[in-house]
């Protein structure tokens, strides 16, 4: 029988767990252990094959009796990270600023308090952690991960998917040919863009982010002939997506993403190789990057209205409401991306709809919930209320999922593959979005960066409540369906402005506690509307305070500000952020009251020459400007402006006019509803 010394036994398990080979790694290291139980390392690698094998609260005795028998930063760092992953974060944090205090500054201990930050809805602690864990180790493959999840979230692309092309990550696939192209870089895709060189893709991670990260190749198909290698499931999907169809050069799919190694797909005559995601370096560096053209996925025609017509006969005049409430694994954020039926009662209880489950995990569960709560007695007869086809749910060929979404007439999801497919199909999808979410759903907002039209909303958890989005669904549904229309609640000079005007919108304010959302809703803009109260839908921010658009779903094609800006006290703040949420290419518009009239309603009354300063040194090119007078002789100054560079704001030396007036001086309601009376009689 052949023994091994303890430093061969603590290589060779080494080696094993970088090679994935746990079960080698486990023969090799338990009859090493009960031999030899005062060695601290051998406990630390238990803990490290309990961990992979998915035992978190395990692996955190035995890193935690490793490290009483010999102290050492590895062990803090990976008792730091079981904890995080049994969704402990503020003890994970703590225990690694002890670390940091016993042990000093290190790289993997910095890196790990960087991963606690990874999709909590506050990012920018952990970039700084991460940082500095780079500045020790320049090279650290989990700080550069993670890094590139917290500027993803942060909204600072370029960075985010710079550090998502270096950082090393167990959940990332890297595929190898023979012979074996160079990764694409910055450096190689400067040099030969537009040339049609031959560039194989592979797809990664989970069939939600394959569809997501598709949607770039739209791009990168002008640039490369691209061979793609997919998902199995989504191959007949793709060929009939947009961009598969698309002018440029072409596109050859092989189904072989999860084969690691297929002679299929060679690298005879291919100069360069990347994996799907890292594509977003080239092509999604900044918020204007992301735009939307249109339908990206399309269902089977044909198989879609056979399933319609079987649904609507059950349905018998009901809405059908696609559902999908499942979502991840522990090892990706499952506690957050999974609702309870209780938390959408609200909506379940509204007898004019119909439910559809698209989860494709087994939802014999919910289906026994829907007849346990909504059965009055076994022999009263009530119309089915919920729907659940395994046959479809689970069908191999994701189209067959693709048909049955367009079959409903709106989908209801957590943030899960059918998000994506949903959103990317241009269906209306409402995104039941956890407090914490995923970088790929920003922080704030109901529109969604990637999938930029009106139809694709993210409806927000607050905190650990999901009552909030729950009635905002339930009021975006009636509205969509059942609600009559809302009157146009602009003046005059507002619809002027806004004239031929679309997209998405950010208004200044919650104009009428909300009645300007709803409205411009109905009428097909992404809306975010930010008012300091919060109310009546709006972001409760402050304007005084540096705003990231993109955390909200900007840049946007119009900002509004139909009489906000005179209450807000620091107007450098308030018109820098102006400034930052209005895209290349996307306009201005603005009313404040003019010099000299609306006494005590607002602060400050920018004159006509501070507007054209404003627009001059900011590189903005002024469509309209006129002066409204009401009936009541009270006179208004009106601007609409595109912007036409990109410049940093500079405040113009123009002096703002000081009323006399406080930012409480706005009229009531029944007040602004008099003037409007007034000036439409006019």
């Amino acid at each position: 029988m052949h023994s091994l010394g303890l430093d061969q036994v603590v290589r060779e398990v080494s080696e094993c767990l970088k090679a994935d080979d746990v079960n080698r790694a486990r023969e090799l290291l338990f009859p090493a252990l009960d031999q030899k139980p005062d060695v601290g390392v051998l406990w630390f690698y238990a803990g490290i094959i309990e961990s992979l094998s998915g035992r978190q609260a395990v692996a955190y005795q035995l890193f935690r009796h490793s490290n009483e028998l010999e102290p050492h930063p590895a062990n803090w760092a990976n008792l730091g990270g079981v904890l995080r992953s049994m969704g402990r974060i503020e003890e994970c944090r703590a225990l690694l600023q002890r670390g940091l205090e016993r042990m000093g500054d290190n790289s993997d201990l910095l890196g790990n308090l960087s991963g606690s930050y990874v999709n909590e809805g506050d990012p920018l602690p952990g970039i700084e952690y991460g940082e500095r864990a780079l500045a020790l180790a320049p090279d650290h493959g989990g700080a550069k991960f993670n890094l590139s999840l917290l500027y993803l979230e942060s909204g600072q692309f370029g960075k985010g998917f710079d550090f998502y092309a270096e950082g090393a990550h167990r959940h990332r696939i890297e595929k190898r040919y023979d012979p074996d192209p160079p990764h694409l870089t910055p450096e190689l895709h400067a040099e030969n863009r537009g040339k049609g060189k031959k560039l194989i893709v592979w797809a990664e991670q989970g069939i939600g982010d394959e569809l997501m990260f598709s949607t770039v190749l739209a791009d990168a198909k002008k640039d490369y002939e691209i061979i793609f290698e997919c998902h199995a499931r989504l191959e007949s999907l793709f060929k009939t997506a947009s961009w598969y169809t698309a002018p440029g050069y072409p596109i050859t799919l092989y189904p072989t993403r999860k084969v690691s190694h297929d002679e299929t797909v060679s690298g005879a005559g291919a100069d360069f190789k990347t994996a799907l995601g890292n594509l977003g370096r080239f092509y999604r560096r900044t918020a204007e990057d992301f735009t939307w053209s249109g339908p990206v996925y399309r269902a089977p025609e044909r198989e879609a209205k056979e399933m319609r017509s079987f649904l609507e006969a059950i349905a018998d005049g009901r809405k059908i409401i696609g559902l999908a409430l499942r979502g991840g694994t522990m090892s990706t954020a499952r506690t957050y991306r999974v609702m309870q039926p209780e938390a959408l009662k609200e909506l379940f209880d509204d007898e004019r709809y119909l439910f559809v489950s698209l989860d494709y995990e087994d939802m014999t569960g919910l289906g026994e919930w829907f007849t346990r709560t909504y059965r009055t007695s076994r022999f009263e007869f009530k119309p089915q209320r919920f729907l659940w086809y395994p046959s479809v749910c689970w069908a191999w060929d994701f189209e067959h999922q693709a048909a049955l979404v367009a079959a409903t007439d709106a989908v209801v999801t957590v943030c899960q593959s059918i998000a994506h497919l949903s959103a990317g199909m241009g269906h209306p999808t409402y995104v039941m979005t956890p407090s914490r979410p995923a970088w790929r759903y920003g922080i704030r907002g109901e529109s969604w960066f990637w999938y930029p039209h009106p139809d694709a909303r993210l409806l927000r958890q607050v905190g650990d409540d999901w009552r909030p989005a729950s009635t905002a669904l339930v009021e975006s549904l009636g509205a969509r369906f059942f609600d009559s229309k809302i009157e146009n609640p602009l003046f005059s000079h507002e619809a002027r402005l806004l004239e031929g005007l679309s997209g998405s919108m950010c208004e200044l304010g919650s104009k009428r506690a909300g009645v300007f959302k709803r409205w411009f809703t109905q009428e097909g803009w992404v809306h975010v509307s930010i008012d300091l109260n919060g109310e009546g839908g709006a972001l409760k921010l402050d304007l005084q305070q540096q705003i990231n658009p993109v955390l909200i779903g900007g840049p946007f094609d119009v900002v509004t500000n139909f009489g906000t800006t005179e209450h807000v006290d620091d107007q450098a703040a308030v018109w820098d952020n102006v400034h930052e949420l209005v895209k290349l290419g996307g306009h201005l518009i603005s009313t404040t009251p003019f010099p000299g009239d609306w006494p005590n309603h607002g602060r400050w009354y920018p004159p006509v020459e501070w507007y054209r300063e404003f627009a001059a040194c900011n590189g903005y090119e002024i469509e309209q400007e006129f002066v409204q007078i009401d009936r009541l002789k009270q006179k208004t100054t009106c601007f609409r402006m595109k912007k036409v560079e990109s410049h940093p704001f500079t405040m113009p030396r123009t002096p703002i006019f000081e009323s006399g007036g406080g930012r409480t001086g706005a009229y009531p309601h029944d007040v602004v509803d008099f003037v409007r009376q007034q000036m439409r009689a006019g």
